[in-house]
């Protein structure tokens, strides 16, 4: 596996670059890796950097996915099943993530994985770079299949219909035991 092989944060840092900036090359998706990092940067602008505060970065990860998802079925006027398919399970993903992530940090108020990080303004930016860089790398699988032609073999086929049904008893599942689960975290 690479990531066993990488011997330090650098290289790892360099790698994930690398296959970023290739995907956004040969698929031509500069205009959603630029939106992902636009979106990101102006909530620290605006929020994150005067206020010293982590309470939106969660929120600001599900605008983004959001937005990319978005974008990717807008942009195009003929959709198949599977680009929406594809999109309704990532906005049913972010929407579920994001609203439990949410609830944590408006309930716990703060979030001390940050506690550091706030101390300088440049390190701080550099975690809202990276949750850019995260929610572009997650969405890629849809923006890729969104960004394929009407004509590119886009009708579902039986094995993506039990996915869909498998996706949708995880969902199921990690709602349950995020409802069983959440009470019992500590502070």
């Amino acid at each position: 596996m690479f990531l066993c092989r990488c011997a330090s944060y650098d290289q790892l840092r360099d790698a994930t670059v690398r296959v970023c900036v290739c995907a956004c090359v040969c698929a031509d998706l500069n205009t959603y890796a630029a939106l992902s990092l636009g979106i990101q940067w102006f909530v620290y602008l605006v929020h994150g950097l005067p206020q010293l505060s982590e309470k939106f970065y969660d929120a600001s990860g599900s605008l983004t996915h959001f937005a990319l998802v978005l974008a990717a079925v807008l942009s195009k006027s003929d959709r198949t099943r599977r680009q929406i398919l594809l999109s309704v399970c990532a906005v049913v993903w972010l929407t579920r993530l994001g609203s439990f992530l949410f609830t944590r940090i408006m309930k716990d108020g703060r979030d001390g994985r940050f506690d550091a990080l706030k101390r300088n303004p440049l390190r701080f930016l550099s975690a809202w770079t990276i949750q850019a860089l995260w929610v572009f790398m997650i969405e890629l699988p849809v923006l890729v299949v969104g960004d394929q032609a009407a004509d590119a073999g886009g009708e579902l086929v039986v094995s993506e219909c039990v996915e869909e049904r498998v996706f949708m008893m995880g969902k199921r599942k990690e709602g349950c035991l995020t409802r069983l689960l959440f009470p019992l975290r500590v502070a």
